[in-house]
């Protein structure tokens, strides 16, 4: 479960998914038509206001052995139905896509928003000198919201082994139990399904002492990196 949890968690989610939004918004600052970039964030953000169980139940149907994707799958030569939810090559590459694809939009606010309070004369300096969208994004943008960055990874990284369960939970069965179960799930079923109460609180609070202890250890690494952590330690 452990391994499950920090692969899914750690490796897909903060290793992929958490630089999603980042690339997005830097995306969206280079739309100049304001009416379009007003459709493109009001649709990327809608998905993030649907419960996992309303997106459960949509990628379901889509993905059953006679749904949209297989007979698409078949229409392409591609053979028999392909068990999306029960392949862990396929499951985990639809946590992942859902995890991205529903919080993109909302996780990109936050980056809009410091983006918006950098200073335009340094981008007017930089066209002076000849600087183009990307040397810009590159040297200006960035640099500038790397604080922010930090900050949202760190909390992030505090619930690496507490995140995930509504989605974990609404997409998973018995059959990917070896690749997809993670800590959250497991505590539930043993906790309310098979009444170990006590064993279901132990591993609760291995949970958050877990957490605490890479935020702390991370905020640490920050800092000597020279960049401000999420607190001071003194």
């Amino acid at each position: 479960m452990l391994r499950n949890t920090l692969f899914i968690n750690g490796v897909l989610r903060m290793g992929i998914a958490f630089f999603m939004p980042i690339v997005f918004a830097l995306l969206l600052n280079e739309i100049r038509h304001l009416r379009f970039k007003r459709v493109v964030q009001t649709i990327s953000y809608l998905p993030h206001f649907l419960s996992w169980v309303v997106v459960a139940s949509m990628i379901r149907p889509l993905t059953a052995s006679n749904g949209p994707l297989n007979l698409l799958v078949e229409a392409l030569g591609g053979g028999g139905p392909i068990l999306f939810l029960q392949r862990s090559d396929w499951f985990l590459g639809i946590v992942l896509a859902s995890d991205v694809w529903k919080g993109i939009g909302w996780g990109s606010i936050i980056y809009l928003a410091a983006i918006s309070g950098i200073d335009p004369s340094l981008y007017e300096s930089a066209e002076i000198d000849g600087a183009g969208r990307v040397q810009k994004m590159r040297h200006i943008t960035l640099p500038s919201i790397t604080f922010v960055i930090v900050i949202l990874f760190l909390l992030q990284l505090g619930n690496i082994l507490e995140h995930g369960f509504d989605q974990i939970f609404n997409l998973y069965n018995p059959l990917v139990y070896d690749f997809g179960d993670i800590l959250g799930t497991y505590i539930y079923r043993m906790g309310l399904e098979e009444f170990r109460y006590s064993f279901a609180a132990a591993a609760g609070l291995f949970q958050n002492l877990v957490g605490l202890a890479a935020l702390v250890a991370a905020n640490l690494f920050v800092k000597r990196l020279g960049q401000a952590g999420a607190y001071s330690l003194t």
